[in-house]
């Protein structure tokens, strides 16, 4: 009995080369898309990683670097508010660990909170900085390729819901070998962010839309938080979602639905937004300082009075430095920035192209 009991032990435990070949292959074949879409990806993050070094600093990266470090060490956002905090604080992780030297207030000669002081901020940072210059400029941009390669993961996705495996891994190589993605995903910006958050909070509303549910409304707020948080031209979120609301009441009667559970939603989508912007900004509302005051007076000279009170006013629910950004925003559109385009240049853009 025993002698059956080991021979039949024994008999378990060979192992037999071709039939774990025919079950690897059959785990490869099953999954091949998934394979092919790690393979383009890792090529991706293979040649960003390989040129991250050898490529110099961007003018963005002198100030966004800085303030990234300043807006996760010290918590304070009104360091560079121009932009929400998303690429930077994601930019900063590497950052806690290097510890570089900070500006000291003696260095810094202009008055708290003033334009001139951020500057000087920033400059003070790379020249205390001297010995680091290379893994303060190599390290931020680490975590931006990791956001980059996650957009590429999002593009599988969505594609292959849409359209089937076949389109997704053509969608993930149009994308992985893209020249611009390339350049513009292992540097420190709002770009890829923005596409990242432009294609998630679409992704979510798709899923939505399939399934309408509590759990997928929450997840269609922090997509959109999130959208958000990565560059100012996702406000538009708010509108798009406002008008799939009116799209969604609209066919009400017709598609069964309670127009309760639709406001129930939205509700859920708003509320999930708001925390996942004011938990970016570590859930700060500072009041209003003079630098702030002095701002508004000089940008909208005109009705100064009305802004002061609107950004009061929204602070209650948004982050101050958020709420300073998007005016910020407004007014630079107003002042027009400059742009080139097949030789041309201007500096209010074209209707087509950056206007």
């Amino acid at each position: 009995m025993n002698q059956e009991r080991e021979l039949a032990d024994s008999t378990a435990l060979v192992f037999e080369p071709r039939r774990a070949l025919a079950s690897a292959r059959r785990w490869a074949l099953a999954r091949r898309a998934e394979l092919l879409c790690a393979a383009l990806l890792a090529v991706a993050s293979a040649q960003m990683l390989a040129v991250v070094a050898r490529k110099s600093i961007t003018i963005d990266e002198i100030v966004m670097i800085p303030a990234a470090y300043y807006h996760l060490a010290a918590g304070d956002f009104q360091l560079v508010n121009e932009h929400p905090p998303l690429s930077k604080i994601v930019a900063a992780v590497p950052l806690l660990f290097l510890q570089p030297d900070e500006a000291r207030p003696e260095q810094i000669n202009d008055p708290p909170d003033s334009p001139k002081a951020k500057w000087a901020y920033q400059e003070r940072f790379w020249e205390n900085n001297p010995g680091l210059f290379e893994p303060l400029s190599f390290w931020p941009r680490v975590p931006m390729i990791a956001l980059t390669i996650a957009l590429g993961l999002v593009v599988f996705i969505f594609a292959r819901e849409l359209f089937g495996a076949r389109a997704a891994v053509l969608a993930v190589a149009l994308y992985s070998l893209e020249p611009t993605v390339l350049a513009h995903g292992r540097v420190v910006q709002t770009d890829i962010p923005a596409a990242f958050g432009y294609l998630l909070l679409f992704f979510a509303l798709y899923r939505y839309n399939a399934a309408p549910a509590p759990r997928r409304a929450l997840g269609l707020g922090v997509a959109a938080g999130v959208a958000i948080l990565s560059k100012y031209s996702m406000l538009l979120a708010a509108p798009v979602l406002a008008a799939y609301l009116l799209v969604l009441l609209w066919r009400t009667p017709r598609s069964g639905r309670k127009r309760s559970t639709l406001f129930k939603h939205a509700a859920l989508v708003t509320l999930a937004a708001l925390l996942v912007v004011n938990a970016a900004y570590f859930f700060q509302h500072r009041p209003l300082v003079e630098a702030d005051a002095q701002w508004i007076q000089k940008a909208f000279p005109s009705n100064a009075g009305a802004v002061m009170t609107a950004a009061s006013a929204l602070s209650y629910l948004l982050p101050t430095d958020f709420v300073i950004g998007v005016f910020f925003q407004i007014w630079h559109n107003g002042e027009g920035h400059s742009a080139g385009l097949l030789g041309m240049y201007s500096n209010t853009g074209w209707w087509y192209y950056f206007p």
